[in-house]
């Protein structure tokens, strides 16, 4: 009888630790996530930042407005018809240096704004070119830089504690605090055609090559360890180790093909009336999405995250952004000469190839609507958008004669609006406007001064001036 008993208890144990056993690997499971549900963006879309400045002294000392006052070889990348105005062979060159000064928001957890500000300067050959002509055609070639931006900052964000939330929750519903390095470079190569079919009528073609690189570096923190306590709390995610929850990494070079299409007319004798579109190149980032192995815990249940790269994110297009505008230019009797210009950027095809990807991995999607339960966004709209803008560019030249006419100095002033070029929320919760704010429309007052030293050389000045940028450039003209 003792011995049934023994082998009954010794069943009973060896099933309790079997089952004890069970129970702590399934609590172990139960924790564990898999790396691939971890919510994140799969880019951030503030990320994507582009610029159209003049590339040339003449036009930029007159607030960039050259639609129909576009008589310099610089007019192939502003309207290709311009050309036609040159009668004898040319080539010209531009210099700038270039002084930006750009800002990221940083929230602390009484959800006030500081603008972390970085300044990006550097000093380049941005355009040369060449005119050529033969009949009633003119050919042409060049290269510019068109944009060339650098940046890098690092912007915090707060960790929101609802304590009726699991950690988890509170993730999907937060920002992560990151710190970026981003290079942007748009570099055009290609020729035009310029057809003078009247006095009065030029019509112009140019064909862009363009080299699109694009270099991202980005960490992403969230604190590892969630306060537990009655109330909302709030943390800061600090950029430490431990708390790095995402890499991101882009290097990529392509290339497009675009075009220009250009009418310049002269309805009157001194009036003349400039059209012109520009379609730009699309391409596609090939990202590299390192998730760590991250662990978050709050109060007695840690969740682990293990280590896993992420090839989902890959594939992220890009298109730059066409414009169609038209100008006006008037030119007195008296050595006084007006422009200006009308544009509509279509900044809103930086983000639209985002209508190709679905759920989740569209970047122009929060990491809320992941969530179910909040309810943020129960019709599903886009949380971040980039609007079309209107550009206005106007410009005023006085040539001034010295020296019995023998020597001319042309003085140049002008204005443009900048117009908000970065993708941002509409919605009206604070910790969406603050995170990703509208930028504000920048205003530029230009102003240059020119000296024709001969009858075949010319040399041109300008200055750019906003509240966040300085440009100085210069240019010369040679014509044979």
């Amino acid at each position: 009888m003792s011995l049934v008993r023994s082998i009954i208890w010794k069943n009973l144990l060896i099933q309790f630790s079997i089952i004890t056993i069970v129970l702590l690997v399934s609590g172990e499971i139960c924790q564990a996530q898999d790396a691939s549900s971890r919510p994140y963006n799969t880019f951030n879309l503030r990320n994507l930042r582009f610029g159209f400045p003049s590339l040339s002294a003449r036009p930029a000392a007159m607030g960039g407005a050259a639609i129909a006052f576009s008589d310099d070889p610089a007019a192939i990348t502003i309207n290709p018809a311009g050309i036609g105005l040159f009668a004898r062979p040319a080539v010209t060159l531009s210099t700038r240096f270039s002084q930006n000064t750009f800002s990221e928001p940083s929230i602390d957890c009484n959800n006030n704004v500081t603008h972390i500000k970085d300044q990006d300067r550097f000093l380049d050959l941005v355009h040369i070119s060449a005119v050529v002509t033969f009949k009633s055609f003119r050919f042409a070639t060049f290269r510019e830089n068109t944009f060339d931006g650098r940046f890098s900052f690092t912007a915090l964000r707060p960790l929101v504690v609802d304590p009726n939330l699991s950690a988890e929750a509170i993730i999907r519903q937060s920002f992560a605090s990151r710190q970026t390095t981003l290079r942007t470079q748009v570099v055009d190569n290609g020729g035009s055609i310029a057809w003078r079919f009247s006095s009065k009528f030029n019509l112009g073609a140019t064909i862009r090559l363009t080299r699109f690189e694009y270099n991202l570096s980005e960490s992403r923190y969230f604190e590892n360890e969630i306060p537990t306590g009655g109330g909302h709390t709030c943390v800061i995610s600090t950029p430490e180790a431990d708390n790095l929850y995402l890499l991101q990494t882009i290097n990529e070079k392509e290339w497009g093909v675009g075009f220009s299409g250009g009418v310049l007319i002269r309805p009157f004798d001194r009036l003349f009336v400039g059209l012109v579109y520009n379609k730009r190149p699309s391409f596609t980032l090939q990202s590299r999405t390192l998730l760590p192995q991250y662990s978050v815990q709050m109060g007695d249940d840690p969740i682990p995250f293990p280590q896993q790269e992420d090839s989902s994110a890959r594939g992220i297009r890009v298109s730059i952004p066409d414009s169609y505008g038209f100008g006006l230019a008037y030119r007195s009797k008296v050595g006084l000469n007006i422009s200006f210009d009308l544009t509509r950027v279509l900044y809103s095809q930086l983000i639209a190839a985002s209508d190709r990807i679905r759920g989740s991995n569209d970047p122009r999607n929060l990491v809320q609507d992941d969530f179910p339960d909040t309810n943020i966004d129960p019709e599903g709209a886009p949380d971040i958008t980039l609007d079309d803008q209107f550009q206005y560019r106007a410009g005023l030249e006085y040539i001034v004669k010295l020296f019995w006419d023998k020597q001319r100095f042309p003085l140049r002033i002008g204005y443009y609006n900048d117009p908000p070029q970065v993708a941002f929320s509409r919605d009206l919760k604070a910790r969406f406007r603050d995170a990703f704010p509208r930028e504000n429309t920048r205003h530029h007052f230009t102003a240059g001064l020119g000296l024709f030293i001969n009858d075949q050389l010319r040399v041109d000045s300008a200055v750019d001036i906003s509240s966040n940028s300085l440009v100085i450039m210069g240019s010369s003209v040679y014509t044979f």
